[in-house]
């Protein structure tokens, strides 16, 4: 039953019920439009990313807390221009081998040290083959353990340290129980060790 209003009538406690249902069925789509139109969380942006472990790691007096960087990595000698390495030996094994194989052994180090460090610094001139075929010449030999030990001076220069050896102690060491061997080995020690830190 509809009650129509006369102006400067009071309305009735009737009227005032069919109206409230109208006002509560209003307010749900209210609510629906208010969350259709909020405007979803912004996405992180990348200084926001950059900046976050700074304010995560703020201490508890508010400073901001200071990220320290890792530290660099040694630089690589050698290696990384491709310089190749040679064999660190032992200088006192090296020189009792070569007793007990009656000098075999020496002849197979002078070899393979001659070439490594010819691999080591290309502008060293020797044919490692040739060299161990003059270290079996009398006299001759002593040129070549002369010129083996300028060859160590050469590469120990190229890898950055001081020439330390002496090629005419080497020489003078030949006719001490062979002891020019252990002098050479350690002398070439000290090239790989310096190129490989």
């Amino acid at each position: 039953m509809s009650h129509e209003s006369v102006p400067g009538e009071q309305p009735t406690p009737s009227d005032t019920a069919e109206v409230a249902p109208a006002t509560a069925e209003v307010a749900p789509p209210t609510a629906e439009v208010s969350l259709a139109s909020a405007e979803p969380p912004a996405a992180a942006s990348a200084d926001d990313l950059l900046a976050a472990p700074a304010s995560a790691g703020a201490d508890a007096t508010g400073g901001a807390a200071v990220v320290a960087a890792p530290p660099p990595a040694p630089p690589l000698r050698h290696r990384a221009s491709g310089r190749p390495v040679g064999k660190v030996r032992s200088p006192v094994g090296c020189w009792l081998l070569a007793i007990i194989t009656f000098g075999i052994y020496g002849l197979v180090w002078y070899h393979h040290t001659n070439k490594e460090l010819k691999r080591f610094d290309p502008t060293i001139e020797v044919s490692p083959g040739i060299a161990v075929i003059a270290l079996l010449v009398p006299v001759v030999n002593w040129f070549s353990v002369f010129n083996t030990g300028k060859r160590i001076k050469q590469a120990q220069l190229a890898a950055g340290i001081p020439g330390a050896v002496s090629p005419g102690l080497g020489v003078v060491l030949t006719f001490v129980f062979a002891l020019w061997l252990p002098y050479y080995v350690s002398q070439a020690n000290a090239v790989w060790e310096s190129a490989a830190a």
